[in-house]
């Protein structure tokens, strides 16, 4: 209720900046967040110095008042204070804000210029690299006499990104082949290769980048990889040695590129194998499990050498569940389940599926999910599991119906994420498994004339099947269904 009734407020700007002092840190926030929002006839610079320069102050805010600096041209003398507080600060991102509002400095004096290049040498990247772009944002450096040749290389590789970006990936990919190259050229090079298409070896640089020991520069190399347009064949090559790799980032970001809309799959079955097989081995992360099955999926039954590796990542005592949290190992058995029916259901999972079927709850609606699809894969001797389906029916049960994305992992982040149900999928292997099942009809036949037309409370523009729909479609793969077969479905608008 009190930021509320804060951001309530219409203040003139002597009335914000006595904010400033406001007792009250969240006032003190706002104020600050509506200076940098609001145009000011003159910002409170000694007050805001006040606030940066507070070691007290919470180095959130103190980030805000140095950022609300930088929207005028600071003086020499706020200058050396930011250079002050550079030099006291041990955290990455508050020291690449101060030196973000340093490149407003106005007519930067030698010693502020020479001061800067110090910190070209710093041990981190990301300093390095915001040292490098204050620099060139500086109006003294480019007088300055003695710049080092290697802020030169860079900057002359930075206006040739704009001026012609082929040509400037070219020269980024030699730049990358150097030994000993300071950190903000790399930064530099790599981002010469953004958006270009299929430059030999780019690939291969960007997957080299990502295994570094720096989390900036890894995090640079893993954007830009994921910036490029479909890879080429040999890109791709490059792409299945990074999952081969033994550093789990670069796998990563391999496994990230490869799962991309858009990005042909041809040639990687045996690098994806290799991959399921050190994760039933070994563990891993959810999120590289995940898009490793998510890939594998796509492959189908390209991926059936790692059949026996799939079953046995569902066993309880599996390592690639080590570490995970509960909602995470739901999803990956989910997922794995899903591969397995993408694949052809082994038949040495039909144990672990009955497993998933009777025991799963509300708690792990996307493993009853994933074994219900695996289970309609199984061919006769699924028809185990039918009883275990028939638990999805149950309309008092409201987790059968909520709605899951069952084939991918990061489906908060994915456009292309298709949308089911525990109860859909229960529907679908029913439909498969039950075809002349008395017990089955009849629990169809009931399920139809209680189920509803339509599912209720579904966000706008996701598609979620219809469960009396699909009960329909299953009861027309069984016999003694005429009457019923007549009936005909609501429409359901827009949400195909």
């Amino acid at each position: 209720m009190r930021n509320e009734r804060v951001r309530a407020l219409d203040l003139n700007d002597q009335q914000l900046t006595q904010l400033l002092k406001a007792s009250s840190v969240t006032v003190r926030e706002w104020a600050l967040r509506t200076m940098g929002e609001r145009k000011m006839e003159r910002l409170p610079r000694a007050e805001l110095v006040a606030v940066a320069t507070n070691t007290h102050e919470r180095l959130f805010v103190r980030g805000l008042a140095v950022r609300v600096l930088g929207r005028e041209a600071i003086d020499s003398t706020t200058a050396e204070t930011m250079l002050e507080i550079l030099g006291k600060s041990e955290d990455i991102q508050f020291r690449r804000i101060v030196l973000e509002t340093l490149a407003s400095s106005a007519g930067a004096s030698p010693s502020l210029v020479e001061r800067l290049v110090g910190f070209l040498k710093a041990p981190e990247a990301a300093i390095q690299f915001e040292a490098f772009t204050t620099l060139r944002r500086v109006d003294g450096a480019r007088n300055a006499a003695a710049m080092p040749a290697d802020y030169e290389k860079a900057s002359r590789l930075s206006d040739l990104i704009g001026q012609n970006a082929a040509e400037a990936a070219r020269t980024g990919l030699g730049l990358l082949k150097a030994p000993n190259l300071p950190a903000y050229v790399r930064c530099t090079a790599l981002r010469s290769l953004a958006y270009q298409t299929n430059q030999p070896g780019a690939v291969q640089a960007l997957l080299t980048a990502a295994g570094d020991e720096d989390s900036f520069i890894t995090e640079l190399a893993g954007n830009v990889l994921n910036s490029l347009p479909p890879v080429d064949a040999q890109g791709v090559a490059a792409l299945c040695d990074g999952i081969r790799s033994s550093n789990d980032v670069v796998r990563l970001h391999a496994l990230l590129r490869l799962s991309a809309a858009g990005q042909k799959l041809d040639a990687i079955s045996d690098a994806v194998v290799i991959e399921l097989q050190r994760i039933a081995r070994e563990g891993a992360s959810a999120r590289e499990t995940g898009l490793c099955l998510e890939i594998a999926r796509k492959l189908g039954a390209e991926i059936a050498p790692a059949a026996g590796s799939l079953v046995g990542m569902l066993s309880e005592s599996s390592p690639a569940f080590r570490d995970l949290s509960k909602h995470e190992v739901d999803r990956i058995r989910g997922m794995t389940f899903a591969t397995m029916a993408a694949m052809g259901t082994p038949p040495e999972a039909l144990e672990v599926i009955v497993s998933a079927l009777a025991n799963s709850d509300e708690s792990s609606v996307h493993e009853f999910s994933g074994a219900a699809r695996a289970a309609a894969r199984l061919g006769a001797r699924g028809r185990v599991t039918i009883p275990h389906l028939l638990r999805a029916l149950d309309s008092r049960e409201t987790g059968w119906s909520g709605w899951i994305a069952l084939e991918t992992f990061d489906a908060h982040t994915s456009t292309n994420a298709v949308y089911t149900t525990p109860q859909v999928e229960a529907l679908r292997a029913l439909a498969v498994l039950g075809a002349n099942d008395p017990a089955v009809i009849h629990a169809l036949r009931a399920f139809v004339k209680s189920a509803p037309a339509d599912s209720e409370g579904i966000d706008a523009g996701v598609g979620i099947p219809n469960a009396r729909e699909e009960a329909m479609k299953a009861l027309s793969n069984t016999r003694g269904t005429r009457g019923l077969l007549g009936q005909k479905a609501t429409p359901r608008g827009n949400r195909e």
